[in-house]
């Protein structure tokens, strides 16, 4: 550079002498930029762009919460696991044979509970728990102790649902359905029949859970 007189002292480029945005992309050499020259941010944000394009930080979640995505145009969230991980859940059992009244329905009672994620099997029967209200998968199994053909059946509020068959000596009956349940819902089972002093036996096992949709 030419200059009149005596040459200037040298003197080191500071940043006073350089005008704002006069660097650009182009300027800038691929992979110059580390974590240390970034702003600090803030424990647990991520960083992500907006609909225009534009650098966002997206909040930090709680502990246990996942990134959730918005869409298109929609910044991701740090969001909580659906809750319910498929409670209530419930299954009770017998713990020994119980006479059934022949070609009469008889409620089903059951004295174990081996699981009772809500307190909510009670009197023989599962109601659903206050906002617990949703789709279900009900399922019971009626061992036999006597010899002739019958019915298990699947009550919801003290009306017959739906029935399965058979019930003998060498067969046990199953059922298993997908309910519909509001809240204060109530479920209990029932069998019929055909012989004189028949009974359901010990390893009979009636449950459920919630679906998670």
């Amino acid at each position: 550079m030419a200059f009149i007189g005596k040459k200037p002292t040298n003197a080191a480029l500071t940043s006073s002498d350089i005008a704002d945005d006069i660097i650009t992309e182009a300027k800038m050499a691929n992979d110059a930029i580390s974590l240390t020259e970034l702003k600090a941010g803030t424990d647990g944000e991520l960083i992500t762009w907006d609909a225009s394009g534009n650098p966002v930080a997206v909040a930090a979640g709680t502990s246990g919460h996942y990134l959730k995505s918005q869409g298109a145009g929609s910044v991701p969230v740090f969001a909580a696991v659906s809750a319910g991980n498929n409670t209530p859940v419930f299954l009770v059992t017998k713990s020994g044979s119980q006479s059934v009244t022949r070609d009469g329905n008889t409620k089903i009672t059951w004295d174990t509970e081996t699981i009772d994620s809500d307190g909510a099997f009670a009197s023989d029967k599962f109601t659903v728990p206050t906002g617990e209200g949703g789709r279900y998968a009900i399922f019971c199994r009626l061992e036999n102790g006597g010899s002739g053909s019958g019915k298990l059946r699947f009550y919801k509020n003290g009306s017959q649902w739906n029935y399965f068959t058979p019930i003998s000596n060498t067969y046990s009956s199953s059922g298993f359905e997908i309910m519909s349940l509001a809240e204060d819902d109530y479920i209990e089972m029932y069998a019929q029949v055909g012989e004189p002093s028949p009974n359901v036996e010990s390893n009979s096992h009636f449950g459920g859970f919630k679906i998670l949709e």
